[in-house]
């Protein structure tokens, strides 16, 4: 799919509308057991978030997004996630999760985001002291999710 203006906000914008793109976002994700609920099971970048292909832009260059920023698009609008002062935030510290709302992804300013996170990562228990790293732990859960297993298992 191209944006109308064929760059890649346009795009983004686009995509977001797009009932074909959206549930071929959707048709990347399982519904798991783990709290987090919804998980990405496409492809992962280096730092264990989802990555989302939308299509070619202008000049032909491939346009992707962090999954779960097109998720939180889907339910804050464009707008929210194209704002250069909020970003996602993951509240459930699953890189995998792609679950917008209360407890999980929201939007906030980068100063609130840096230190939810900076509270969280020296809680046992808690995803981001898994010494897996966050890519690891989220191939663990795409694994999982793509064979049937519990994912809840498989991130303990």
């Amino acid at each position: 799919m191209q944006g109308g203006d064929g760059d890649r906000s346009g795009m983004v914008q686009g995509c977001l509308a797009d009932r074909d793109v959206v549930a071929r976002f959707w048709a990347l994700t399982r519904t798991t057991d783990k709290a987090c609920g919804v998980c990405w099971v496409g492809a992962i970048t280096g730092r264990g978030h989802g990555r989302f292909w939308l299509g070619r832009g202008a000049g032909g260059k491939s346009v992707a997004i962090v999954a779960h920023r097109f998720a939180a698009g889907l339910v804050y609008g464009y707008a929210a996630i194209s704002d250069p002062t909020l970003q996602c935030t993951h509240a459930c510290d699953e890189a995998s999760c792609v679950r917008v709302g209360e407890g999980h992804i929201g939007i906030g300013t980068a100063a609130t985001n840096t230190e939810e996170w900076r509270q969280r990562r020296v809680t046992l228990g808690s995803p981001l002291r898994d010494v897996r790293g966050a890519r690891g732990r989220s191939l663990a859960a795409r694994a999982a999710a793509l064979s049937g297993q519990s994912v809840a298992a498989a991130l303990r």
